[in-house]
């Protein structure tokens, strides 16, 4: 009786720790190199750049047209372009004052999502707004004359209005450290005698950052010490070392060539100044200039301040930068606005339409494929009232989830109609069928568990849960146990 009682429990734990390990597993992590996850593009609304304007928002109403589904990849830019998804965000605007009103809006329609072509391959060139020209902006009815401007964002950042908007400057923006006239210094080395295949070059770095700042191209690793930095990289007799000094000059110290990434043996090889190639020496703006093209579309300005910003972004410690210079993930972090003006003369009311592409992130996990959408609501309390918000959804497919409650089914998808705006963003999947699932196959199975190890707080969790069982089992079989030996005296 009493060994039926703990093979039981043990039984119990055992599927009780197999579910937590197969369901607390939102995301499961899959082994093998295929992508099944894309990211997207967050979409929000207009926002006026001017503090205390007394433009009212009497009315939104916010139409989402999405009757095809992105590709997760592209072979062209003319299919990319071909991609119809859109949202339509028209505001009615209205002067309450008895003064004439001008301001100037700003609408973040995003960054190119990952599956977005970003190179025209006829040209060999990066292309940074192939879906502006598709988009407008009307006041009434008419286009308007509309500025792109764009602002570094971390590519996988999500957007915020205490940090996205004041990175939208006219003219450089101005840092206590990076100037126009900042000097910058190239340094190049070259190696020679190194024979290991994981052979790695290293150099300890410790200045005043607050007067130099120091770049290496194509860091491989690296650590922060005591009171120094470590920046390593491979070493390889055919690639020389570029070293960018920003600020004050001073002299480098010496590399030091490594048999691998450990930087424990040391091994054979040189480091020493390129003979070929002097030290250059230009400003700042010629150093974050050099990648840039008039004909991209992108402000002068704005490609400068965006610089500034990755830069400070990228900075680790001891004033080492981390080198993110790839043109192509530079593109891949800039966040695309819209400017224009509207004015209002006092009491006057005007509607003022945006189209934008609406670009959601795609999970092939589920059977059938969802995709999710996100619309800002959050930076619609800039403005000083605002009034209803009806939000229409035209689609052929199905809602399987949205954030926003109160949506009603009609001839042509979906709406919402509010009074105001609803706590937190708009967010919803779309998928061809009603009820997507993750299917429940052994690999998926095996895929969760991995996640799960990966997944500090629900090991806790599991772990704690399991030790409060362990003790209830305990406490049940010696109760059994006193009761049985209660009963057979």
């Amino acid at each position: 009786m009493r060994r039926k009682d703990s093979n039981s429990c043990l039984s119990f734990l055992a599927v009780f720790l197999f579910v937590i390990l197969l369901f607390t597993t939102c995301t499961p992590y899959y082994a093998n190199s295929a992508q099944t996850q894309w990211s997207g593009v967050d979409a929000t609304g207009a926002m006026v750049s001017e503090e205390n304007s007394p433009i009212v928002v009497e009315k939104e109403v916010l139409s989402f047209d999405i009757n095809e589904f992105p590709s997760n990849y592209y072979r062209d830019m003319k299919e990319y372009l071909a991609y119809s998804g859109k949202v339509t965000a028209e505001y009615t605007f209205y002067n309450p004052s008895d003064y004439t009103v001008t301001a100037t809006l700003l609408f973040p329609y995003g960054k190119v999502p990952d599956y977005g072509e970003r190179y025209d391959y006829n040209t060999d060139e990066y292309v940074y707004n192939a879906d502006a020209d598709k988009y407008t902006v009307t006041i009434d009815g008419q286009e308007v004359d509309t500025t792109i401007r764009h602002t570094f964002s971390y590519r996988y950042s999500q957007f915020s209005l205490q940090e996205d908007l004041p990175k939208v400057v006219d003219g450089y923006v101005k840092d206590n450290f990076y100037t126009p006239d900042t000097p910058v210094y190239c340094v190049t080395y070259s190696l020679s005698g190194v024979t290991e295949r994981a052979a790695t070059a290293m150099m300890k770095w410790s200045v005043d950052d607050t007067k130099t700042k120091i770049m290496v191209e194509n860091l491989s690793g690296g650590g922060v010490g005591e009171d120094y930095i470590q920046l390593e990289l491979w070493a390889n007799n055919n690639e020389p070392i570029t070293v960018w000094i920003i600020g004050e000059y001073v002299d480098l110290p010496q590399w030091t060539i490594y048999k691998n990434g450990a930087c424990e043996e040391l091994a054979d090889g040189k480091v020493e100044l390129d003979s070929k190639t002097p030290m250059k020496t230009m400003t700042f703006k010629e150093f974050v200039m050099q990648d840039y093209n008039s004909e991209s579309g992108i402000l002068e300005n704005d490609w400068y301040n965006a610089k500034v910003a990755e830069l400070k972004e990228n900075e680790w410690a001891y004033g080492a930068i981390r080198d993110d210079r790839g043109i192509g993930d530079f593109e891949s972090s800039l966040l695309r606005w819209y400017e224009y003006e509207i004015t209002l003369e006092p009491g006057q009311r005007i509607v003022n339409a945006v189209t934008a592409p609406m670009y959601p992130s795609i999970d092939l996990r589920y059977n059938p494929d969802i995709y999710n959408y996100t619309y800002l609501l959050s930076p619609a309390t800039t403005w000083k009232e605002f009034g209803s918000l009806d939000i229409i959804l035209n689609t052929p497919y199905y809602v399987t989830w949205s954030s926003v409650e109160g949506y009603e089914k009609t001839k042509t998808g979906y709406q919402w109609e509010l009074s105001g705006l609803p706590e937190g963003e708009l967010k919803f999947t779309l998928s061809t069928g009603e009820n997507p699932q993750i299917p429940l196959t052994p690999y998926n199975v095996f895929n969760a568990i991995v996640n799960l190890l990966f997944n500090s707080a629900m090991v806790s969790l599991a772990i704690a849960v399991l030790v409060a069982l362990v003790i209830v089992c305990i406490v049940f079989v010696k109760w059994k146990k006193r009761r049985t030996t209660k009963d057979d005296n």
